[in-house]
């Protein structure tokens, strides 16, 4: 993967006619593997990058941030120069979505810049109380892989690889702290359009609650429903960035942007 020379953001494709960079969050426990299959899936005018949290892949030996107002910070300061490079738009799945939407609301207080898109996916919106009260977080190991079988978003091999899921525990856990110890802050709407996609089945999250991030933006929203459960982002890849596509191609129509 190539990078910026800083750890946060890395592309597996450059494309030198790109007019807009889409910035991909993983999941918990996600990498930005996640992501590498993208890049052929948009035209030659949307360039895919990927955040890597630290705590895996070429990171592994980076604590987890597991603070959102701390890990905000940081990933700002680490895509600054890219983003003020050409015209930008984030994706975030699950986590990935809360994430975006923190750093969204940190760029446009602290530095005066916005996306020109939020896609939000397997996510409730920020200002939705959480359904279930458990600190998953805080379980032991063994419950803890009991509830990622649950998920259906490992493999089965993954899942009884003693030496893999030493690696993948630690992370997951320290991402569900993330998530379970936020706190939403209201500070007003934001001005950035917002589509989210939620799974039709997703046992995590439902449609409604999906539906609720209509609330936190005074620009356009949509909704679109995708067939699966909540890591539907695993088999629907083509339909899922027919969409965003299909939403990116009039911020970069007749634009004139710096080539890198």
């Amino acid at each position: 993967m190539a990078h910026w020379g800083n750890p946060w953001l890395y592309r597996t494709t450059r494309k030198s006619n790109a007019a807009v960079r889409l910035i991909c969050f993983p999941y918990a426990g996600g990498s930005p593997s996640l992501y590498r299959s993208w890049s052929d899936a948009f035209d030659a005018q949307v360039e895919v990058v990927s955040v890597h949290l630290p705590g895996r892949g070429a990171r592994l030996m980076e604590p987890p941030i597991t603070q959102i107002d701390i890990l905000v910070k940081c990933i700002a300061q680490g895509m600054l120069r890219v983003i003020s490079e050409m015209p930008f738009a984030f994706f975030g799945h699950s986590m990935g979505a809360l994430i975006a939407y923190e750093l969204t609301r940190h760029l446009q207080e602290q530095y005066g810049l916005r996306p020109e898109h939020l896609f939000v996916s397997a996510r409730s919106s920020p200002h939705t109380p959480r359904r279930e009260q458990t600190e998953r977080h805080k379980l032991c190991d063994q419950q803890l892989k009991e509830t990622i079988k649950n998920w259906n978003g490992t493999p089965e091999w993954v899942l009884h690889n003693e030496e893999l899921m030493n690696i993948a525990l630690p992370i997951i856990r320290a991402d569900l702290e993330l998530c379970e110890t936020y706190r939403y802050t209201d500070k007003g709407r934001l001005n950035v359009p917002i589509t989210a996609f939620a799974g039709t089945n997703d046992p995590l999250v439902s449609v409604e609650e999906i539906g609720q991030w209509r609330e936190v933006t005074d620009s356009q929203f949509d909704l679109n429903l995708m067939e699966g459960e909540h890591f539907y982002i695993h088999h629907s890849m083509n339909r899922l960035t027919s969409f965003i596509q299909q939403q990116l191609q009039p911020s970069y129509m007749n634009e004139q942007v710096v080539k890198l």
